[in-house]
């Protein structure tokens, strides 16, 4: 069964070409053996015949990654061939170089050592991973000191692991996405990892009058309720089976068709009718039972108690994705490759790549960014205990140095409207917990993009008065089925 690892939504996208990785920084050149594509356009790099070692990707590589190259052959005296496929990129065809090195890779033209899939052109992970072009990381994870199994974050490995539990890759920078729920209002599901369609669905219908389940029109229905892989409980991939035609899937639709359109909303909605900072009156009152949230660094975070005032609540995930946290993006994502000449070597590239930088009294550097390493959070989650963390109701926000000589500050104190709270150990802990669980989708699992393309024009359809309820789960059943038989 083909499957398809777009990243988790656009926003992700965004976020993730922003974040430099492991929050490294500096530049470099790498003095390594480097074959230009523009010698061969129609084939690609050429790979050195005095190659030693061959790093390849299509991007434009981290200064510290140019430096563990340069590191890789000063240590072992060895000849690295960098074969940079970004050369082949053009203004009409951005991803020109991931497609060819994805097919270099897929008819063995290319052997590399190391392979590194960019930030957003996820080309060349597809297609390592369908073809089982990797060697399975778990017995370097199982005896490195640092990048091991103990302290790599669950959702990571859980992330990368294929059904017979390889893994087939790792990241240095991770970005996630979920629903938050108020636990005043969320009652029974409280504390729950991720819920069906149709506990979303009777939660919904269980809201008292005057509450709202979520700040959200017609159009970002879809979106911000299921996000990108809830449909996938309406999918068996393994057994290429689907099920649109079921009762809960029409219930959806229903559902979804009620909810008010960009239009309705702006005229109607109590929140359209308010500033942006007078929002959170709705979130701190239980008026609004669930927020959308996108996660970029370790500040954003731990500055979830902004949204309801409180640190009740749970990061419940989106509807469909039963026992799913988070939705997941990452960064660079690293991988030996099957018939690599030195796969030892090829590890301790990687793991180098995945240190983070640390400052000269060694705190680490990767404040920016999410770390995939459980002693880097704890080190960085030590620095948010001396500070009061302030979000603005509008948007941002900052610290704020705890002094005993200076009373705190307070929501009263600030220069505009926003909450005031301090992120403590036994927030960090519970944080942890929720990072290091395996509530996320695998990769290799997740809703195949054509799939979801054939259900959101479907229901686009329906939405714009073009069909029923009923015809439009009908087309999607027929349609998603062919799908999958021509694709097992």
């Amino acid at each position: 069964m083909k499957r398809s690892i777009s990243c988790t939504f656009a926003l992700l996208l965004v976020l993730l070409c922003l974040l430099p990785s492991c929050g490294k920084t500096g530049t470099g050149t790498s003095g390594t053996a480097s074959s230009s594509p523009k010698d061969d356009q129609a084939e690609g790099p050429v790979v050195p015949e005095d190659a030693d070692f061959i790093v390849a990707y299509a991007k434009d590589p981290d200064a510290d990654i140019k430096e563990n190259i340069k590191k890789i052959e000063a240590e072992h005296g060895i000849t690295v061939a960098v074969l940079d496929y970004s050369e082949l990129n053009t203004r009409f065809n951005p991803f020109a170089g991931a497609e060819r090195l994805a097919l270099d890779l897929a008819t063995g033209r290319v052997k590399p050592d190391v392979i590194i899939a960019a930030k957003g052109t996820n080309k060349v992970a597809e297609t390592v991973m369908e073809k089982g072009l990797y060697r399975d990381l778990t017995p370097y994870l199982e005896k490195d000191p640092h990048i091991n199994l103990d302290n790599v974050f669950g959702t990571v490995l859980e992330s990368f692991m294929t059904s017979d539990g390889k893994i087939w890759g790792i990241s240095d920078v991770m970005a996630a996405q979920t629903l938050l729920g108020n636990d005043a209002l969320l009652g029974d599901l409280a504390g729950k990892s991720g819920w069906t369609v149709g506990e979303m669905l009777d939660f919904a219908e269980s809201l008292p009058d005057g509450v709202m389940l979520m700040d959200v029109s017609q159009e970002m229905g879809q979106l911000m309720l299921l996000g990108e892989n809830g449909y996938l409980s309406f999918v068996d991939l393994a057994a290429g089976t689907c099920s649109f035609d079921s009762p809960e899937f029409l219930r959806w639709l229903k559902f979804l068709g009620a909810l008010p359109t960009q239009s309705e909303y702006v005229k109607t909605s109590p929140l359209a009718q308010v500033e942006p900072e007078e929002k959170y009156e709705f979130y701190h009152n239980n008026k609004i039972a669930l927020q959308g949230v996108a996660y970029f660094n370790l500040q954003s975070l731990v500055r979830d108690p902004v949204w309801f005032g409180t640190n009740d609540f749970t990061r419940i995930g989106y509807a469909g994705a039963e026992g799913t946290i988070f939705d997941l993006a990452f960064s660079d994502t690293f991988m030996i490759g099957k018939d690599a000449a030195a796969p030892d070597l090829a590890w301790e590239f990687i793991a180098a790549c995945m240190e983070p930088d640390r400052f000269p009294d060694g705190r680490p550097t990767g404040g920016g960014t999410i770390p995939v390493l459980k002693d880097v959070y704890g080190e960085l989650c030590e620095e948010y205990y001396d500070y009061y963390i302030i979000g603005s109701f509008s948007g941002g926000g900052g610290m704020a140095k705890k002094d005993p000589e200076v009373p705190p500050p307070t929501s009263e104190t600030l220069d505009k409207p926003g909450y005031v709270f301090e992120f403590t150990e036994e927030d960090a802990v519970r944080l942890k917990k929720d990072l290091d669980s395996r509530h996320v989708t695998r990769i290799a699992e997740r809703l195949p993009s054509e799939v979801r393309e054939i259900v959101e024009e479907e229901i686009s359809a329906f939405l714009g008065g073009k069909s029923t309820a009923e015809t439009c789960a009908s087309a999607i059943q027929s349609r998603v089925s062919i799908w999958l038989a021509e694709h097992k």
